[in-house]
């Protein structure tokens, strides 16, 4: 499962850079990938005769799709805040791996029996609700299409047509461009360390939820050892 996840990661970037020059859009590719990866799972909910390690392959390289995604979120995003761009859609795919756990975790508990005494179908009913929450997202990913929302380029704005008509216009444009240009950025700035302060109180919030969920855990299975 490893060697297939480094080697997706290498064909998925070449696929995608060899579709970007056919005019192929990127979406398509992701929306490919993620058909291949409900079929995978769907083969190992209906036990279908094939060899087992085939499904579980698969699962493990579209694991490194995620490179696609990355080259999407980049056509939507402006160059200059595509890092912040990328770590918060990193920490948003992080939570919600976290999160996915978790509810994995929950399911299992529910079953019937303990430690490693859980029946199959546990593990086949969490994986139920995981394929039928991807295949509600893929559905919306391929319903909304071309309808995000892409802000129009604001940055050149220009001043008022009385301003332009004022005798000494064109001695003072190159102050009033470099003042908006400073206004914006003073304003990006501000907005940075804000996000990076939500950041950083998600990132311990959820810190704090796993180690209260996971301490104890740890502690009654050391007792019980």
């Amino acid at each position: 499962m490893a060697i297939a996840l480094s080697l997706a990661s290498l064909a998925f970037g070449v696929l995608a850079g060899r579709l970007q020059r056919a005019g192929i859009a990127l979406e398509t590719l992701f929306a490919v990938i993620l058909l291949v990866f409900l079929a995978a799972q769907l083969a190992i909910l209906l036990r279908l005769p094939i060899p087992i390690v085939v499904p579980w392959i698969v699962i493990a390289a579209v694991g490194s799709a995620t490179v696609v995604s990355y080259s999407i979120l980049a056509t939507y995003v402006p160059k200059q805040n595509l890092g912040r761009a990328n770590a918060a859609f990193n920490l948003v795919h992080l939570l919600v791996a976290f999160a996915v756990q978790a509810l994995v975790g929950v399911v299992v508990d529910l079953s019937p029996g303990s430690g490693s005494a859980h029946k199959p179908a546990a593990y086949q009913a969490a994986f139920a609700i995981m394929f039928a929450i991807e295949g509600t997202a893929l559905a919306w990913f391929a319903i909304s299409g071309d309808t995000v929302l892409r802000r129009p380029n604001r940055s050149r704005r220009t001043l008022p047509k009385a301003l332009r008509s004022h005798p000494g216009w064109m001695e003072e444009r190159g102050y009033h461009a470099a003042r908006r240009d400073w206004n914006r950025r003073l304003i990006d700035a501000d907005g940075q360390v804000r996000a990076w302060r939500m950041a950083a109180l998600a990132s311990m919030t959820v810190l704090f939820v796993l180690a209260t969920l996971v301490v104890p855990s740890v502690h009654v299975w050391q007792t019980a050892g």
